[in-house]
């Protein structure tokens, strides 16, 4: 009788191994199948789109004190990172004294295009007499923009100009259900590696203890491709919605919080260049929920439920900004483009980059600070 339960154990145990190696080749072939049709987006302007996607998949980040997180630097042929651990920007005079600074998430950054299509690079065409810093980083919102912009003040690394180009993260972000008001994209990891620092019972319960380390390896043996597969199948047989893990389309509060707090960050970091003698700008960022709905945005992953948490948000910010002199509103600076701009609802290609660049080149230009 043992024999035989042990032996219908094991044959149910090889069988839920079977099915989940199967689903892990079902879902790598919808996840080729999902690449593919990024490669073949209308917005796609680089040869080597695919090449600059896989390299940038595969950058590295390291913890930094108070902002979060920064890049390892790296060097490769599109997506190269300097030892300060910023995107090394294309530029006319990198030695320069003057400096100005870019701080922003991954578009600013420059997710998707090689070095010298970045928003700083395309910038660096403008000018000639100051050195170009991208400061930006992926997943970073205005309130870490502003901790990095404050650890440059406090070592003496201010530079002339700071341009603060926002709003994306601060709404894809704080508007998770599960994120803190004044959280971050890596909130929740982090608060699960601190947890259990220190704690007696860390050996077991831990991160690393016996019982997470466990249930992580046997769910990845028997269940996790499985379960993954289920849950599309059963969405898809019976209509159910995915989770909506967003608030601010309903939750007005929460939506007025999240664009009081860009609005205040970037008050506080104007307040703090102004003390420093350091020019500020501060721009809305622009995305596929923003401005006028075109017929090319079809292509793109489109998450209605966020939409409504952008139309709640910046409705908001586009009412207060209008109060203060040094905000600009890019958050429509697409309307009238009919070419496609976009790879998903807020990375830009090439020529919206350059779109980008050359009104932030007009703008510092019209205010005579170069």
């Amino acid at each position: 009788m043992r024999k035989t339960i042990v032996i219908n154990i094991l044959i149910f145990a090889v069988m839920l191994i079977f099915i989940n190696i199967m689903c892990h080749f079902i879902l790598q072939f919808y996840y080729n199948k999902y690449q593919q049709k990024l490669a073949d987006l209308p917005s796609k302007t680089h040869y080597h789109y695919l090449d600059i996607k896989k390299e940038f998949n595969q950058l590295e980040t390291e913890y930094q004190p108070f902002i979060g997180w920064k890049r390892k630097p790296r060097k490769n042929q599109f997506n190269n990172v300097d030892t300060n651990g910023n995107r090394v920007t294309f530029q006319q005079n990198p030695n320069s004294k003057k400096v100005i600074r870019f701080f922003g998430g991954s578009t600013m950054w420059g997710a998707l295009v090689d070095d010298s299509n970045s928003i700083p690079s395309l910038f660096g065409r403008c000018i000639n007499d100051y050195s170009i810093i991208n400061t930006g980083e992926t997943g970073f919102n205005s309130r870490q923009s502003l901790a990095h912009f404050s650890n440059l003040i406090i070592k003496n690394a201010s530079p002339n100009i700071a341009i603060f180009y926002d709003g994306v993260n601060d709404v894809e972000i704080l508007c998770r259900k599960e994120n803190s008001i004044l959280g971050h994209a890596r909130e929740i990891q982090m608060r699960e590696e601190l947890t259990t620092v220190n704690s007696s019972k860390s050996y077991f319960k831990g991160k690393d203890g016996i019982l997470r380390l466990s249930k992580n390896f046997l769910s990845k043996i028997f269940l996790n491709n499985t379960l993954i597969v289920l849950g599309k199948i059963n969405g898809r047989l019976f209509k159910k919605p995915l989770p909506n893990p967003y608030c601010c389309q309903s939750d007005f509060e929460r939506a007025n919080a999240v664009a009081n707090n860009l609005l205040n960050t970037w008050k506080i970091a104007h307040q703090l260049a102004e003390a420093n003698g350091i020019h500020f700008i501060a721009i809305l960022q622009p995305n596929i929920y923003s401005g006028k709905y075109k017929k090319s945005y079809s292509n793109l992953e489109h998450r209605e439920t966020l939409g409504e948490n952008f139309k709640n948000v910046y409705q908001i910010l586009k009412e207060e900004t209008v109060n203060y002199s040094w905000v600009y509103d890019f958050s429509e600076i697409f309307n009238d483009e009919m070419r496609p701009l976009y790879f998903d609802f807020c990375h830009l290609n090439e020529q919206g980059n350059e779109i980008v660049a050359n009104q932030i080149c007009e703008i510092i230009k019209e205010l005579e600070i170069l």
